[in-house]
């Protein structure tokens, strides 16, 4: 029989009845949001835990970077967690304990690599703090390791520097506009070395061909009135192969200067000198060779003409019918034409649009080898230039024509033979329409130029642009290794043979360039061939030519290194005779390659074409104060048919060609509106004779004679004229006619602002320090700048290579700049404008003009603002041309013509500040004058686009005795308890509480009675209210252009709002208890609510492309200009809204307790759910960059005519999932405020381009799509 204890069954008695009682109701859930909620529990029956997650240990990964100097190095942990370490700095990385770790390096300083040792590690337990990496620079690194990729290429670093030898640094080695990656995947050196080599531009190529022998037509006014025409007309037959190949123009002078320089007669010295009336000094060839070297980094190739014996002799005889009206009494010139028909080839494999094109027609004086002679700019015959593809090999046949002065036709009908025709201004496009003209200076400033001439006999002339900066720290390479390992060439170098002068038998050269390829050096009587090289670069500030010509002196191919930018021409020279004339030059003359005296008259035939000194008075012919340079012809023993022999006229200090010389006196400087007198000699012609002098205005603009009236033409020994009011150079050719003989001179007219105050800009002296005169011009424009004086004027000579600026060009007040001069400081607007480039950054202008006072004028330059590049970025406006001053101030009137304003696009990339490109920008100016300019800006910067919101987070599930854990919103309601035994009622449910953000919480379920006639079970707990969508953002407001002033301004659109947090769900009613022992069970927690979406960012409103932006001008004219805008900006996309969290589920209520008969109570109900939070509010979408031809700001009345003005397209408006942005304004002429009563003066002269709207934003299902941009000619 069991014993029963008295105290332990009062034990037990006693925990029965506590467990009779209801179990406690669970907590309900807490609304979303951040704030701490609190939660509590109680000991019960049904009682649940819960844990929270533990947190893994971090371990730290350290170490140090050096010998990196002050660059930082990109590393990072396997790829991820990216960043920039400092040399002697310590970096680290955290990652999970007993995780692997995996330090590499990213990117590489500037020319050093860097190597990670320490850097690898499994199962770490505990912080590493030895890793290092190590950086070299890269000639002294070890081995290259690793895959770093520094310039982003796709190519690593060693793979560059060991395999493909191209620059890590810089994802497009040649500046080709390919990339290294591209090149080096269709690289074949098998194939072809040159093609895609990743240190070998792929550069356009042009090349001009005539398909017809050129027609000379002319037209004269008898003394009868009646019109006469004299005209060449050739057979059909005259047209086959008519096209030589143009041999490069420095190839010619270097020959020239070389051969005559080891020629070694008795008539020549090393150097032949130059009079002042050939070179406008007295210069030496070989110093004067560097005007020589041509400008354009694109492969340029021109013809000259092959005439056939009939159409020679034509031309003679239209020479003739010209000087028989020319001396006839009456008779006027009315106008002439020069026409060629020729196609445009590509010899390259980069096909291109031609966009523009005009040619240079010249004139290769066989006197002044150094000096073409211009015929005039040939434009296109049949209307505008039609937009041409041209793909590699092919061609396009196109007609061209010049006007021509009398002087100049006749010039041509004598020297017909010298004609070349040549690429002159041109614009070619790529196939995605961007200018290869800046591809063509990013490869300038990467690679340098080398010539290959192989001589006369091979017609071959191969251009190439190496690459130069490896990366390794040097920056140059050397011309061996360009030949060599670039360009694949077999070469030859060491010491020669040579037969000098009369020498019978050869001797040693010094050392030198032999051979390339199958042309070697060849000193066989039939040949004498040797390789000549002219090295053109940059020293000392200036540009600079050196010259290795082994017959002279000695040198090392691996010490001439080639720079950025640098030009070598590597010319194959022929001279068989050793005459002084260079086999190609004896073909274009027609005097006999082999033979040093063509024409037997002892007088060598390189004496008889270069000329010699006399004094046309007595022995020694070559002395004396007065003396002329006179040639002979090497074909002619009698050159001019007078009965004495060339030899004989040389000793009796007489003219051996013509009976007298044309002299036109010396170059005069004179102010604008000065009276100008002419003076003419005939030189040499008897006493008593009537020489008629005739003079052709052939460059500069009409003057006014003696009558008043506006001519290009005067008569006379010493006619006068008043000069034109505008800068420029009047060349004047004096031609003298006497007894069926016709000789021409040139002089020019320098027409000046003030030629007291002028400063000169250009090649520099190299045997005279700078100081502004035009025998020692300044080599740079900011120098010249800094040493003016108050008033002083530029003028500035065009170079092969334009001015670069570091800094904006900032012009005094007072001071003007002309451009457009050339070499002989002859202006030409037209054809050789000087060009300016200036890399911006940081909103810097490329030229900046802020205080007028006096009048300036800015003509006959090329600006180019170029915002693509490194220093550069989306943010900053391009500006070609700022003027920003005070109007009551700047009292002065700005005179612009005959200019080119470029602005290229802003750097791509976005930004929340986007730049705009400006071709002209002027605020605050009292009176400007625009004329005869062509301005195009690029494209607008794209706005940003704006952040996407973050999510909310899903609310914590509540437990059985607990809610979700609250935070601002309010807690939602605690279960009710279960009743209490005996006969015990169940509590309802708590309500949710109230949110910070929202309503309240769900309620709280009911409980339930213990009473046999109520079987209600207890309720369940209401789920929290979902949190408010937040509101969306607007769309950016369409700009207040009236209200602009120094630029345009984007706006961006506005943030969308908060979201609402959700709200907890109500807790369960608890169970009831009607036995002893028997409690009811808690009731279920609510679950917490979700937290708010944080909203989305507004978009970013695009960049404008403005071509001439006008504000607080007080009077301005604006004439014959070619103004074109590109794109507005796009906008940035607004940010998407977060969406809330879920809300937390629900708890069950707990089982009620069981008595020891096995009765069990009631259990309590669930809780409710948690709401979900809102989403925050959508980012409104940016709107589109407008796209304006001229800007006008208000209260302005500009007066304009004969303008082309086009606008392009707007941008496109910024998509949002709320509301969508507009799209950018396009207009030709957009006036800022209608409303003010002034608006610019337009007339029928006028051609405008209406823009194209900008598209509205787009949006998705229930967002609201943004409008199109406005479009037109004009606004008003």
């Amino acid at each position: 029989m069991n014993t029963f204890n008295k105290a332990a069954l009062a034990t037990a008695l006693s925990l029965m009845f506590a467990a009779c009682g209801g179990g406690g109701g669970g907590g309900g859930g807490g609304g979303g949001g951040t704030g701490g909620g609190s939660s509590t529990s109680s000991s019960g029956g049904g009682s649940s835990t819960s844990s929270s997650g533990g947190s893994s240990q971090t371990v730290v990964i350290s170490g140090t970077v050096s010998g990196a100097n002050e660059s930082a190095v990109s590393i990072s942990n396997g790829g991820a967690n990216k960043t920039d370490a400092e040399t002697d700095r310590p970096f680290s990385f955290d990652v999970s304990s007993g995780s692997s770790y995996d330090i590499v390096v990213e990117t590489n300083p500037l020319e050093f690599l860097c190597r990670v040792e320490n850097g690898t590690g499994n199962n770490i337990q505990g912080n590493v703090e030895d890793v290092e990496v190590l950086c070299s620079p890269v000639a002294s690194a070890p081995a290259c390791t690793g895959l770093a990729d520094s310039d982003q290429d796709g190519l690593s670093d060693c793979d560059e520097l060991e395999r493909h030898f191209t620059n890590p640094w810089l994802a497009d080695t040649d500046g080709d506009s390919f990339s290294d990656a591209l090149e080096a995947a269709d690289f074949d050196p098998s194939n072809n070395r040159y093609i895609f080599n990743p240190r070998v531009a792929d550069m356009a190529s042009i090349t001009v061909d005539l398909t017809a022998v050129p027609e000379i037509d002319l037209d004269f006014t008898e003394s009868t009135g009646s019109s006469r025409n004299v005209s060449t007309t050739y057979e059909q037959s005259e047209s086959n192969s008519i096209s030589r190949d143009w041999g490069g123009e420095t190839s010619r002078q270097l020959e020239v200067g070389h051969t005559f320089s080891v020629s070694n007669t008795q008539t020549v010295g090393a150097e032949i000198s130059v009079s002042p009336t050939d070179l406008g000094g007295s210069v030496s060839y070989e110093n004067s060779l560097t005007v020589g070297f041509e400008s354009s980094t694109s492969q340029t190739r021109g013809s000259s003409v092959n005439w056939s014996e009939s159409a020679a002799e034509e031309n003679s005889q239209a020479y003739a019918e010209t000087v028989a009206l020319t001396e006839e009494e009456g008779s006027t010139y009315s106008g002439g034409f020069l026409r060629v028909t020729a196609k445009v080839r590509n010899d390259g494999h980069i096909p291109y649009d031609l966009e523009n094109l005009t040619l240079s027609a010249v004139l290769f004086d066989p006197k002044r080898p150094f000096d073409i002679e211009s015929i005039g700019t040939m434009e296109f015959s049949d209307g505008g230039f039609p937009l041409t593809s041209i793909l590699s090999g092919e061609s396009a046949p196109l007609n061209f024509s010049t006007s021509l002065t009398l002087g100049k036709a006749q010039q041509l009908l004598r020297d017909s033979e010298n004609i070349v025709i040549m690429p002159g201004t041109y614009r070619l496009l790529d196939i995605d329409d961007r200018s290869l003209l800046l591809v063509d200076r990013d490869v300038s400033a990467r690679t340098a130029e080398i010539v290959i001439d192989y001589g006369v006999d091979a017609a071959r002339e191969d251009k190439h642009r190496v690459s130069v900066n490896r990366g390794d720290g040097s920056r140059f390479i050397s011309l061996q290794a360009a030949l060599e390992e670039l360009l694949g060439l077999n070469i030859e170098a060491g010491t020669g043979s040579w037969t000098f002068g009369n020498d019978s038998d050869p001797t040693a050269t010094a050392p030198g360039l032999l051979r390339i390829g199958n042309y070697a050096m060849d000193n066989s009587d039939a040949s004498h061939r040797y390789w000549l090289i002219a090295h053109n670069r940059n020293g000392d500030g200036e540009r600079t030519t050196d010259y290795y010509n082994l017959l002279q002196d000695g040198y090392d191919l691996n010490q001439i290194h080639l720079r950025a930018d640098d030009k070598v021409s590597i010319v194959y020279v022929g001279d068989a005779d050793r005459d002084g004339i260079s086999d190609r030059y004896e073909r274009e003359l027609g005097t006999k390659a082999d033979e040093f005296d063509t024409d037997r008259d002892t007088l060598g035939d390189g004496l008889e074409v270069y000329g010699w000194l006399t004094n046309f008075d007595k022995a020694p012919c070559d002395q004396g104060d007065e003396l002329t340079r006179v040639y002979g012809n090497p074909l002619l023993e009698d050159s001019d048919e007078d009965g004495s022999t060339d030899d004989q006229e040389r000793e009796n200090c007489q003219n051996p060609s013509f009976n007298f010389v044309a002299e036109a006196g010396e170059e005069q400087i004179v102010n604008k509106r000065a009276t100008v007198t002419l003076s003419a000699e005939s030189v040499g012609s008897s006493a008593g004779s009537s020489p008629v002098y005739t003079w052709n205005l052939i460059a500069g603009p009409q003057v006014e004679d003696d009558n008043g009236d506006t001519v290009a033409q005067l008569r006379g020994r010493r006619p006068s004229f008043t000069a034109p009011d505008e800068v420029s150079s009047l060349v004047w050719e004096l031609s003298i006619s006497l007894d069926g003989e016709v000789q021409t001179d040139t002089v020019v007219v320098q027409v000046q602002e003030n030629r007291m105050q002028a400063v000169y800009v250009g090649t520099p002296n190299p045997s005279a320090t700078a100081d502004g005169t035009r025998e020692a011009p300044y080599p740079s424009l900011s120098e010249a700048l800094q040493s003016l004086s108050a008033g002083e004027d530029l003028y500035v000579m065009t170079q092969s290579e334009p001015y670069t600026l570091v800094n904006s060009l900032n012009i005094p007040d007072g001071t003007s700049l002309y451009g457009a001069y050339d070499q002989n400081w002859i202006r030409d607007t037209a054809s050789q404008p000087t060009r300016i480039v200036r890399d911006t950054a940081t909103n810097n202008k490329a030229i900046s003009i802020n205080e007028i006072t006096q009048n300036m004028w800015f003509s006959g330059f090329s600006v180019f603002a170029n915002g693509v590049n490194d220093s550069a970025s989306t943010a900053d406006n391009v500006v070609a041309l700022s003027v920003q001053g005070d109007p009551s101030s700047n009292s002065g009137t700005l005179y612009l013509e005959d200019n080119t304003f470029e602005a290229s696009a802003v750097k791509s990339g976005t930004s929340s500040t986007p730049g705009s490109s400006y071709a002209v920008k002027i605020q605050g100016l009292s009176a400007l004058k625009l004329l005869d300019n062509t301005l195009i800006a690029g494209a607008g910067g794209r706005g940003a686009n704006g952040s996407a919101g973050s999510p909310g987070t899903r609310g914590n599930n509540a437990s059985a005795r607990t809610g979700g854990s609250g935070h601002s919103g309010g807690n939602g309601g605690s279960g009710g308890t279960g009743g209490g035994a005996p006969l015990g009622n169940g509590n309802g449910g708590g309500d949710g509480g109230p949110s910070s953000n929202g309503g309240d919480g769900g309620s709280g379920g009911s409980g339930t009675f213990c009473s046999s006639s109520n079987a209600k079970s207890p309720g369940v707990g209401d789920p929290g209210d979902n949190g408010a969508p937040g509101a969306d953002g607007a769309a950016a407001p369409n700009p207040l252009y009236e209200l602009l002033a120094l630029e345009y301004i984007p706006f961006a659109a506005t943030d969308g709002a908060l979201g609402g947090h959700g709200l907890g769900g109500g807790g369960g009613g608890g169970g009831k208890a009607c036995d002893v022992g028997a409690g009811g069970g808690r009731g279920g927690g609510g679950g917490e609510g979700g937290t708010r979406g944080t909203p989305g960012t507004g978009g970013y409103s695009g960049g404008a492309s403005v071509a001439l932006w006008l504000d607080q001008v007080s009077s301005s004219e604006i004439r014959g200009n070619s103004i074109t805008a590109n794109s507005g900006g796009t906008a940035g996309s607004g940010g998407r809204g977060g969406n809330g969290g879920g809300g937390g589920s629900y708890a069950s209520g707990a089982s009620g307790g069981e008595n020891f008969l096995g009765v069990k109570g009631q259990s309590g109900a669930r809780g409710g759910n948690g709401g979900s939070g809102g989403r925050g509010g959508h980012g409104g979408g940016g709107v589109g960059g407008p796209s304006f031809g001229v800007f006008v700001g208000p209260d302005l009345s500009p007066l304009m005519f004969d303008n082309n003005i086009a606008a392009a397209s707007g941008g496109s408006g910024g998509f949002s999932y709320g509301n969508a942005g507009n799209g950018g304004d396009a207009y030709a002429v957009f006036d800022a405020d209608t409303s003010d009563g002034a608006s610019p003066e337009l007339d029928s002269s006028n051609t405008l381009g209406a823009g194209t709207a900008g598209q509205r934003g787009s949006t998705s299902p229930g967002g609201s799509a943004g409008a199109p941009g406005n479009a037109g000619d004009t606004n008003f």
